[in-house]
This record gives structure tokens, sequence and C-alpha cells, in this order.
């Protein structure tokens, strides 16, 4: 997994290097405010104690970001991460529901080239298992996040979004930390 998560990153940087050569500006990206509305998907890789428990496992979720200047965006977000357990005889359910804001810095003209990210969040941690009568339990943690990504223009309003985040969830009794990649579509609003 840990291939994955090189090769993403690498990839993250290639592919923003061809395309800031060959970008042409367009006028309605410059308008500034602005907001954007991103459909995100991708992966988690649980690592440490929490990936004694879990496989690698499947998130999805959206986020609205304020773009007040050309350099700098803050975002609200909410992530769905839903996890697979190694044990697959375990007859339950779980995962983490993120809901987080950050703020985010362009390396170029934004929206269309690298970013860096960071965040805070409430990470709410359910399960439910066959022993409680399928009852479903909720815990939530105080995490953060920090990422680098990329955007790569369609058209004046869609950009498709790339990016990897480390996410650090501050739990009693064990580390819980996992990468995420991730991929999806921005639409400006």
């Amino acid at each position: 997994m840990k291939k994955l998560y090189i090769v993403t990153v690498f990839l993250i940087f290639i592919c923003n290097s061809l395309y800031a050569q060959n970008t042409v500006r367009i006028d309605t990206l410059r308008k500034i405010p602005f907001w954007s509305l991103s459909v995100i998907g991708g992966l988690i890789i649980p690592m440490g104690d929490f990936g004694n428990n879990f496989n690698t496992s499947i998130a999805a979720g959206f986020e609205i970001s304020y773009h007040p200047i050309h350099h700098y965006a803050f975002f609200f977000n909410s992530q769905f991460d839903f996890l697979k357990y190694q044990d697959v005889n375990y007859s339950g359910h779980a995962g983490y529901i993120e809901v987080g804001a950050g703020a985010r810095s362009y390396l170029g003209n934004a929206p269309e080239i690298f970013f860096v990210e960071a965040g805070i969040g409430d990470y709410i941690y359910y399960y439910t298992s066959a022993v409680t009568n399928n009852y479903t339990h909720f815990k939530g943690s105080f995490g953060i996040k920090a990422g680098i990504g990329g955007n790569m223009q369609f058209t004046d309003k869609i950009l498709f979004l790339i990016k990897t985040d480390l996410h650090f969830i501050f739990t009693s009794g064990s580390k819980t930390y996992f990468p995420g990649i991730y991929g999806g579509l921005r639409f400006i609003l």
C-alpha cells in the first residue's frame, strides 16, 4: 500500500507539471471571490493499530470551498469512510464520518495548480455488531489532516481534482491514522 501512496503523490506532481505548461487561463476563474463544490471518492489505507483491524477501504464525500483571493481557499468537508474488517467472519459494519473545515494554499494560479491543505474536524466512528442486536454505536474524536493535491481544468467551470491527505485521529488507547488517496470533480459556482 505504501507503493500505491507514493505512486499517487508522484502522479499528482507529473500531471500538474505537464498541465501547467499548457494551461490557458479562462477569465471566469479570475473572478475573485468565488465558491466551488467538489464531489470526491477514493481509498483510505489504515495503518498502525488501526490497520490491524481494517483493510484498505473506500471513501466518498463532498467539499464546499470559498476562494477569497487567488492563492487561498477555505473549505468545509464531509466524508464517509466505509471500513472493511480484516476478519471476514465478523458480522458487522464500521466506518468514520468526517466533518471538518480547513484552509488550502495554492502554489500557482488558483484553482488550477498544486495546493497544500490542512484541516481539523470531528471523526465520528460508528459500528454495528450482531452481538449488540445490530445496534449502531457512535463515538466522536477530534482529528487533523494535512495533504497535497492538484486540479486540472476541463472547462471554465469544471476541474478534475486529485489529492492525498494524511489523517490523525486522537483516540484513547490506540493510534488511529491513515493516508487517503482521492479523486473527483470540482465545480466552480
